[in-house]
């Protein structure tokens, strides 16, 4: 499971429900919920970053 910064709880969480998403500008964003208070997370990838990767 993939951990990101929950502003919510004030501390890496794991996320479920993740999308990958591109901005208008053309950035990716991986989008989901925090697994202990549900508060929408956004999270901005890297260019290099690849989808398949996190899967493993």
């Amino acid at each position: 499971m993939h951990e990101v910064y929950c502003p919510e709880c004030r501390t890496k969480r794991g996320i479920v429900q993740r999308e990958e998403e591109v901005m208008k500008n053309g950035r990716r964003v991986m989008k989901g919920r925090c697994t202990s208070c549900n508060t929408s997370i956004i999270k901005i990838l890297c260019q290099k970053f690849k989808w398949h990767a996190m899967a493993r």
